[in-house]
């Protein structure tokens, strides 16, 4: 398994002479933001390409992805700890099909009606997701039984807190970017003009890996013996 600490080396060669110069929790501190640089350019520019897509498990409370289930006397839910932004929500079986979550803000009509008669769902759920950090999702019904729910979302990324947290979330084309970056913000500093410069095209060289790296080119939407 890739860690941080594989990252020295790479960091070391983008920092030349200025290598000896960092600490190893410096150069930690240092990738850790580069990686979250990356990560906002994925989930932001590329938001169809499935970048840190996961989804939710309701049997282990102590896993970051924990969901749990709807029941018929909770209105609100927290989001799994590692939760950014909701993709999709299904509602697995042995449930009835009748049942549809159905996205409202928080502030329309229909959803504050609903919050107020305090109603048991009658075959759709209206919902929204408020806070942060993770954050709810609130529902205007209350639930008429015991739903299995699962959440497709974008996660954020797993800080990397020591020389010894891995790297695998993302792939080897970035790591050189990601070194790159913490490189010259040491060497320029934030406040330079060139660091202005050097971001723009940085970024757009992150962008070109992003595109390297399209999982599917078929083309068509619909590819022959799969339903598109």
């Amino acid at each position: 398994m890739a860690t941080v600490k594989d990252l020295f080396p790479l960091l070391d060669f983008c920092l030349g002479d200025k290598a000896g110069n960092l600490s190893t929790e410096t150069k930690t501190v240092g990738l850790n933001a580069g990686k979250d640089e990356v990560w906002k350019i994925l989930v932001g520019w590329d938001r169809q390409g499935g970048w840190f897509t996961g989804q939710s498990q309701n049997l282990d409370s102590n896993l970051d992805n924990y969901f749990p289930p709807f029941d018929p006397g909770t209105r609100e839910y927290p989001l799994p700890d590692d939760f950014h932004a909701l993709r999709s929500v299904e509602l697995v079986a042995p449930e009835p099909t009748s049942v549809v979550l159905i996205k409202r803000s928080l502030d329309s009509p229909e959803f504050r009606l609903r919050r107020q008669q305090e109603a048991f769902s009658q075959g759709d759920i209206l919902y929204d997701i408020v806070s942060q950090n993770p954050g709810q999702m609130v529902l205007a019904d209350y639930p008429s039984g015991v739903l299995n729910v699962k959440l497709w979302y974008t996660k954020t990324a797993t800080a990397w807190t020591s020389h010894a947290s891995s790297t695998a979330e993302f792939p080897p084309v970035f790591h050189q970017l990601i070194c790159d970056w913490v490189a010259q913000r040491y060497i320029l500093g934030v406040s330079s003009p060139k660091w202005s410069s050097y971001i723009d095209q940085w970024n757009h060289s992150v962008s070109r890996a992003v595109l390297s790296l399209d999982r599917d080119i078929t083309g068509p939407d619909i590819v022959p013996g799969f339903m598109g």
